[in-house]
């Protein structure tokens, strides 16, 4: 199915740049930084340690519990939530199943942040969908 996806500004999106996971991956570490100076300190977080060494590892540290986290950043709901789940794609997300399997398998108590910043509000596809702007963990 052939699909469009439009920005906060009426833009069309080039759905080939969602993909490009090195170019996602560099903005990840400057997500992960802004992250931690808007809500760091509400949440008793910082960046692992760990992410000096290893840049795989999980990105936080929970200061007050010593659990590990990982930022899950998105900027487009999962718009077709409502037709294939019945979720309201104003709050979907999607999460990797491999995330599942490699957090189940290494990481204990690990604690997932969704830092949502809808950037994508319009998918036109067999239906236009549309949410509102939407920020916030």
């Amino acid at each position: 199915m052939s699909y469009k996806l439009f920005d906060i500004n009426g833009h069309e999106v080039n759905q080939g740049d969602l993909q490009q996971k090195e170019i996602w991956y560099e903005e990840g570490i400057s997500f992960e930084q802004a992250f931690i100076d808007k809500y760091g300190n509400a949440l008793s977080l910082e960046i692992n340690p760990e992410k000096k060494t290893n840049r795989f590892t999980v990105d936080l540290l929970n200061t007050n519990t010593g659990n590990l986290g990982d930022l899950k950043t998105q900027t487009t709901p999962f718009f077709q939530s409502s037709f294939k789940y019945g979720i309201d794609p104003q709050y979907a997300v999607t999460f990797n199943h491999k995330d599942y399997i490699r957090y189940s398998k290494f990481y204990d108590n690990l604690e997932l942040y969704f830092w949502i910043d809808w950037y994508v509000v319009k998918f036109e596809g067999k239906q236009t969908i549309k949410v509102d702007p939407m920020n916030g963990v």
